[in-house]
């Protein structure tokens, strides 16, 4: 379980420069993307640095920051992660989660019998699907109500429905299981 809220959220990673005046492009990793808006302030390895202009191309971020001036410096951010601090996190509606406040729960079914731990969270078609390491091996759980039937982030805890059979479908083989 996260006993702390980490103090640096990433939003996203420089890939790499872009044209000759210091831009750089960033893969975004954050349902908001408004975080890369002219004036907005992120971090790049840990120092504060001030959006001057972004322009969107192919899902991508093309972001102009105060004090990167050049090519060559643009290309040695290449891999860099852009973050927030945990000051600047928005507050969600009921029910809804950042991912660093799930991974790391246990999962148990509504019977109470252990599953395992959220250790990471993929995102397909537009739907989380936890990816639960147990015992059995990898569990894969679709993040929607008819499955999470409720989520405790205070005693570290995910309570879901299991459909019959897929819990243990894949575990004598060693392949991912599906819920």
């Amino acid at each position: 379980m996260n006993e702390t809220q980490p103090e640096y959220i990433i939003i996203g990673t420089i890939s790499g420069a872009w044209g000759l005046r210091g831009h750089v492009k960033i893969d975004v990793e954050t349902d908001f993307p408004e975080r890369f808006s002219p004036d907005s302030v992120v971090y790049i390895e840990k120092k504060p640095v001030k959006v001057e202009e972004v322009n969107w191309q192919k899902g991508r971020a093309i972001v102009k920051f105060s004090g990167l001036e050049d090519e060559e410096t643009a290309i040695k951010l290449r891999g860099t992660l852009v973050e927030i601090h945990r000051s600047q996190l928005y507050d969600l509606k009921e029910g809804e989660y950042y991912y660093f406040e799930i991974i790391g729960l246990r999962v148990v079914t509504t019977l109470g019998e252990p599953v395992g731990e959220v250790t990471e969270i993929m995102t397909m078609a537009g739907a989380d699907i936890y990816v639960v390491q147990g015992e059995n091996g990898e569990v894969l759980v679709p993040a929607a109500a008819e499955f999470v039937r409720s989520v405790d982030r205070e005693a570290g805890l995910i309570t879901i429905e299991p459909v019959e059979g897929l819990l243990n479908l894949n575990e004598k083989k060693g392949k991912p299981q599906a819920l």
